[in-house]
Formats: C-alpha cells, sequence, structure tokens
C-alpha cells in the first residue's frame, strides 16, 4: 500500500435469496448484496473506532 492507494476493500457479493432477503421490486431480484468482509490500510486514522 502507499500514499496514494492506502486502502482497499474485500467485498462478497451474494444472492439476496441465500442471505434470506427478498426484494420487494421485480426488476431488482437479480441484484446481488454486497458484504464488507475487510478493509486494510496502511493509515491508522482509517480505522474504525
Amino acid at each position: 500500500m502507499t500514499n496514494e492507494e492506502d486502502a482497499f476493500v474485500i467485498v462478497q457479493l451474494e444472492d439476496p435469496k441465500n442471505l434470506g432477503y427478498h426484494y420487494t421490486e421485480e426488476s431488482e431480484q437479480r441484484r446481488p448484496i454486497a458484504l464488507f468482509k475487510a478493509l486494510l490500510s496502511a493509515r491508522d486514522d482509517k480505522l474504525f473506532r
């Protein structure tokens, strides 16, 4: 990691049905849900507290 690229996020896209969620709009049925798995950063001020 560098000062220019100091944060990376690891995201898993999951089928809403696997999480027990059902969209109410038919047009959104195929939209995945993003599960944020990790935040990596070289900077201490980016940490969650």
